[in-house]
């Protein structure tokens, strides 16, 4: 099986866990947050949602990230 990877905008959610297949309504307002489901809404409808291990940090790193 090839290797390949993908590249799409990232949505990091506080306090709030997504599975696949679910459906759910969630608000957006870190500018980060927005200009990624914006990016995502011209192009291919599709954007990764991960969750944030501190709620409370307004600016997460990668390593802040699950």
């Amino acid at each position: 099986m090839e290797e390949r990877n993908i590249t799409m905008p990232v949505v990091a959610l506080r306090g709030l866990t997504v599975l696949p297949g679910m459906t759910i309504h969630f608000d957006v307002s870190r500018e980060k947050s927005v200009k990624a489901v914006e990016k995502a809404m011209v192009g291919d409808q599709k954007v990764f949602l991960t969750a944030q291990k501190d709620p409370e940090i307004e600016d997460p790193t990668v390593d802040q990230l699950c």
